[in-house]
């Protein structure tokens, strides 16, 4: 092992040191903000005083073998940003900077030998990215093809922004500042293990890795040849693309698989869970289940099932891995183990219960799940909780008076609707988002005098502000529209209001909002048609939640 102080000519310029990001270093992600920041604090550094050195944290390098090349454990996003940085001065000042400072970029850039890279990246498909971007850097194009080009781009604006005075200083002394004055210190290892170590208990500025890319490098740390590390790779990337490339959801499978695993709560990141619970195990046998997992939880996303849908809405982290985990198990009866899922997790959403009081409760779930218990056991499990904290009662009380402003009722509403899909036979429509352009129509408006105090015909009906208020509010009332619909309609009469909910005269869909064609069949739109209608939907309602 060496420690040693070097600064940035000694590490990209030189001859000493070439690079490789290893495959379970996640790819470059330095955002706008941290470019931002160093940029920021070089700039301040050289016109404070450009004799001062600048330390810009530690590397961590391993060197298992007699290649050129070190692996960087720690440092690569920084490194990455030097270089893109380097390239964009040689784009900016071309005429400009002298011709040592144009051959020392030129180094730092493509280096001196192996096709000119200096930092090779891994076989995943960044090597050409980064070689191709610097190489053919246009910084007048609109769009950036990746975060490479995205960053150079921001350098360019920042080097280009008043604000900053760039535009004041010398750029041939602020190339050589770079070089000479900016320190890091190099550690350098030979074997991985001891490098994770390191990296584990430094704190610098760099972008940490994630869980996932921790867990990867200490399972191929278990792997005894380079032979079973590249099939693990392999593996390990079929389970990235499976998962288009998204951190976020690799990270999500990776908790719903801890979850899986322990079905308790998790008191710890899930690859230091993952990483104990494969200590004895065949590494290779566990990145295979861990490839099936994430095929279960693909194809449960994508399942044209509105059961699954459902669980979706839910913002509790343990409603949609006990789909995955009975999809992964193989339990018997699926469709129906859902639906006391989302019976008891719809019970708890409308009674305003919080995760404390459905956790353990989760887990037990997922346990029972897992160990394939009858759904008489299940049901039990729901109901003990249910019963414990009296939210079935209060469930039922929450659905009377005012339920606009609850956050249960887009996704009641779309349960409703989902519901009249497999009524219709129209089961192959696609899952619904909750966003801001499905929005929660009242089917009497919000506003029946106009602002020039004109009563619109709804004022006949509902006389008095007390009245519209009263039946405004409640389930009856209320469903859900796409925003464009919605404002078109307005404050529109019932029987205008219907022809966007259902076009009575040709029989011809307007809305594809199922749950509103059934409002084809009322003439009016007073007091007891709300209560018809809020009637109606409360027994669609329990008859699908109230099971237990």
């Amino acid at each position: 092992m060496s420690f040693d102080f070097k600064n940035l000519n000694n590490i990209i310029s030189g001859n000493d040191y070439y690079y490789n990001i290893p495959v379970y270093q996640r790819p470059y992600s330095w955002n706008k903000e941290q470019v931002d920041t160093l940029l920021s604090d070089l700039l301040e550094g050289f016109t404070d005083n450009e004799e001062n050195h600048y330390f810009c944290g530690s590397i961590v390098l391993v060197k298992e073998n007699n290649d050129l090349r070190y692996d960087i454990i720690d440092g690569q996003q920084r490194l990455t940003t030097f270089i893109i940085l380097l390239a964009v001065l040689q784009k900016m000042f071309e005429e400009k900077l002298t011709p040592e400072n144009k051959d020392q970029i030129e180094h730092s850039i493509y280096g001196l030998y192996n096709n000119g890279e200096r930092i090779r990246l891994t076989p995943n498909g960044q090597y050409v990215d980064f070689d191709q971007t610097l190489r053919n850097l246009d910084l007048d194009k609109k769009t950036s093809k990746n975060k490479y080009e995205e960053n150079a781009k921001f350098i360019r604006d920042f080097i280009n922004d008043p604000e900053t005075e760039f535009n004041k200083i010398a750029i041939n002394d602020f190339v050589k500042y770079l070089f000479n004055k900016i320190d890091f210190v190099v550690i350098s290892v030979a074997e991985l293990d001891n490098a994770m170590k390191i990296f584990n208990v430094l704190n610098d500025r760099g972008l940490a890795l994630k869980p996932a890319d921790i867990l990867k490098s200490q399972m191929m740390a278990k792997l005894k040849n380079e032979e079973e590390r590249n099939g693990f790779n392999e593996t390990w990337n079929e389970i990235f693309k499976k998962l288009n490339g998204d951190n976020t959801l690799l990270d999500r499978v990776f908790n719903y698989y801890t979850f899986y695993m322990i079905t308790e709560n998790p008191h710890q990141r899930y690859d230091k869970i993952l990483i104990d619970k494969f200590q004895d195990s065949d590494i290779i046998k566990e990145i295979s289940n861990i490839k099936d997992f994430s095929n279960t939880y693909k194809e449960i996303i994508e399942e044209n099932n509105s059961r699954i849908y459902l669980l979706r809405y839910f913002k509790w982290n343990y409603c949609l891995p006990m789909a995955v985990i009975a999809k992964y198990v193989n339990y018997p009866k699926f469709d129906e183990l859902l639906d006391i899922l989302v019976a008891y997790y719809f019970q708890n959403l409308i009674a305003g219960n919080t995760l404390t009081r459905i956790k353990q409760t989760s887990f037990a779930l997922m346990k029972a799940i897992k160990e394939h218990k009858s759904l008489e056991d299940i049901k039990a499990i729901c109901k003990n909780n249910l019963d414990k904290y009296h939210t079935t009662d209060t469930f039922k009380q929450n659905l009377e008076g005012i339920v606009d402003n609850a956050k249960w009722i887009k996704p009641l509403l779309l349960m409703l609707e989902y519901n009249r899909w497999e009524e219709s036979g129209n089961g192959d429509r696609s899952f619904i988002e909750i966003n801001n352009k499905l929005h929660l129509e009242h089917i009497l408006p919000q506003t029946i005098i106009e602002k020039d105090g004109t009563k619109t015909v709804w004022c006949k009906d509902f006389e008095t502000k007390e009245k519209h208020q009263q039946y405004l509010h409640r389930l009856g009332n209320l469903t859900i529209l796409s925003l464009k619909k919605n404002e078109e309609i307005k404050n529109f009469a019932f029987d205008i209001k219907k022809q966007v909910y259902y076009n009575t005269d040709g029989n011809e869909k307007v809305s594809n909002i199922v749950l509103n064609h059934a409002l084809a069949g009322y003439d009016t739109w007073v007091d007891k048609d709300i209560i018809d209608r809020e009637n109606k939907l409360k027994e669609r309602i329990l008859n699908k939640l109230d099971i237990f």
